[in-house]
């Protein structure tokens, strides 16, 4: 059986796993009761939960499967870099990510080998981490950072009418778009700067405001809102959960939270202003090393090559002199190695074991597994056809749009869409039926979410270190090559079972055209065809084209 065949159903199954797991199954829902009895994915996922309802698995367990899953989301978008030049530009986005607890990684990939390399990005995050943020605010940073910058435009002169009042941390009244404005223009910035300085310039009292609440104690992480606003959640600043936390109107009349609020931009904007480098790094497997000469030998434990190039640093665009408030930064030498991201055991402590990522063919002209996955996440818009091989009767078609941040099912009659960008899911229970719209929940849209990075059928996390990736012997059809992906998974007793991925390569694109998956109980019996998904790749005229034709088209225009 296809282990992720019911990954379609599962931001629906999901829902019901605590009722799964419990004795209210009666309150469950008759369709999807069929899909977990037929699903091995939800089944293990619902013996997991009874476990630790019963105490057997604990606290611990439950939470290392949710840092499981952000590793390998962050990993994904890393190993999109691969064999890519990667900058400082293409790198700042991801600094905060990696002082995420949830997402330390320790293996190297294309953006922390440039991070080993390039001393200023390693300053940077050497930085970031003595701010000591919280998780959320951590993201949020990264977001900032990927923000394309704002320029001159009609939103930069209403944004400066709120520059008093942004800078003073009185954000009540202040609209989104003109908060993130704020935070990404970086003329806006500077103003926002200087006027923030100019406050503390004047007879603002020592101990004006600075009572209980503050007592010279506040950390970055407690002024954090009121320095970096962008997409800053709908309740506002936080000011309550910490006794420390101050409210903006301490804020406004205390000397030590602005000057705090002055230190922290300096740092978090300056990292953003930072011109790159001139170092360009190119993380490449072994396979590609023997095509192009590697120069770097730092990660001689690891099937990798990283080429490092060095190009004149762009300038800045201007002298930033940003004056001190109080005591100026201290200002460490960050090594330009970041030790904890190198030397790691990787059969230990890896969450996606590295031999599977650069699982490689023999000879010049072979596709390794890493390559096929790689341009699958690229593909902007894709329709996925599972079949159940018994019968060949197509069980499942899905329709991915990443360019329109679209996901569209079908099975027998039901349609379902979700509008990520509009986090809505709209359910047509038949062809002509009217749709049941509702708000995609949190847990739902990273379900949603989810449903794209499983399309492929598999994840690599999936594939054991033992795993064997080769070209097949027979002939493909014309413009085709064939590999095979075998594997022995072990259960909770110990016994085996054997698993191949038949898989039908584009040697051009490097996109999957094919997957037949097969199993066997022993490695003395002959291999059992289970089912089978197809891959068309598709424009963004398909896609709107399928939405006319499924009268889908009004869900979103």
């Amino acid at each position: 059986m296809d282990t992720i065949g019911g990954n379609c159903l599962h931001q629906d199954a999901a829902e019901y796993y605590d009722e799964l797991a419990t004795p209210r199954e009666a309150d469950v829902p008759d369709s999807i009761v069929r899909h977990v009895c037929k699903c091995p994915v939800c089944r293990a996922r619902i013996r997991r939960l009874r476990e630790t309802v019963a105490g057997t698995a604990g606290e611990a367990s439950l939470h290392q499967g949710h840092m499981d899953r952000d590793i390998i989301e962050i990993l994904n978008l890393h190993f999109r870099c691969l064999g890519e030049p990667v900058t400082c530009s293409r790198t700042k986005p991801f600094l905060p990510g990696l002082l995420l607890p949830s997402r330390r990684i320790r293996i190297p990939t294309p953006i922390t080998v440039h991070v080993d390399h390039c001393p200023p990005c390693a300053k940077d995050l050497r930085a970031l981490r003595e701010l000591a943020l919280e998780p959320e605010q951590l993201e949020r940073l990264g977001r900032l950072y990927a923000a394309k910058s704002a320029g001159k435009s009609l939103p930069c002169r209403q944004a400066r009418l709120k520059t008093p009042a942004f800078a003073a941390a009185s954000l009540e009244g202040i609209e989104d778009r003109l908060r993130n404005h704020l935070c990404t223009c970086r003329q806006c910035r500077a103003l926002v700067y200087q006027y923030r300085q100019s406050l503390l310039s004047r007879e603002l009292s020592q101990d004006a405001g600075a009572g209980t609440e503050c007592l010279g104690n506040v950390s970055m992480a407690d002024v954090f809102d009121y320095v970096v606003a962008y997409d800053l959640p709908a309740e506002g600043p936080k000011e309550a959960g910490s006794p420390k936390r101050p409210a903006g109107a301490h804020v406004r009349t205390c000397r030590r939270c602005l000057e705090q609020i002055q230190t922290l931009h300096r740092t978090a904007y300056r990292i953003a202003e930072r011109p790159d480098s001139g170092i360009v790094t190119t993380f490449q497997t072994a396979a590609q090393a023997r095509r192009t000469p590697a120069s770097d030998d730092l990660y001689p434990d690891y099937p990798v090559a990283v080429q490092v190039s060095r190009h004149q640093a762009e300038p800045a665009a201007a002298p930033r002199r940003w004056p001190t408030a109080a005591a100026a930064l201290r200002r460490t030498v960050a090594s330009p190695r970041v030790k904890p991201l190198l030397k790691a055991a990787l059969v230990a402590a890896a969450v996606i074991p590295l031999t599977v990522l650069f699982l490689t063919t023999p000879g010049a002209s072979g596709i390794s597994l890493a390559q096929v996955v790689h341009a699958f996440q690229k593909a902007e818009n894709v329709h996925v056809a599972r079949f159940y091989a018994p019968t060949g009767e197509l069980t499942q078609e899905l329709w991915i749009s990443r360019s329109m941040n679209l996901v569209v099912t079908r099975e027998g009659q039901e349609r379902v869409l979700y509008d990520l960008g509009a986090r809505k899911k709209h359910v047509y229970p038949a062809s002509e039926a009217a749709a049941e719209v509702a708000e995609l929940s949190e847990r739902q849209y990273a379900n949603a979410r989810w449903l794209i990075d499983v399309s492929l059928g598999f994840t690599l996390n999936e594939v054991p270190a033992g795993a064997r990736w080769a070209r097949a012997d027979d002939n493909a059809a014309e413009g085709a090559e064939v590999y095979e992906l075998t594997y022995t998974l072990e259960d909770a007793t110990g016994r085996s079972s054997f698993r191949k991925r038949r898989i039908t390569v584009d040697p051009l694109t490097a996109l999957p055209r094919e997957i037949q998956n097969f199993s066997r109980r022993s490695a003395q019996e002959g291999w059992s065809y289970e089912s089978k998904r197809e891959f068309r790749y598709l424009t963004e005229d398909d896609i709107t084209a399928l939405l006319d034709e499924q009268h889908l088209r009004g869900a979103v225009y």
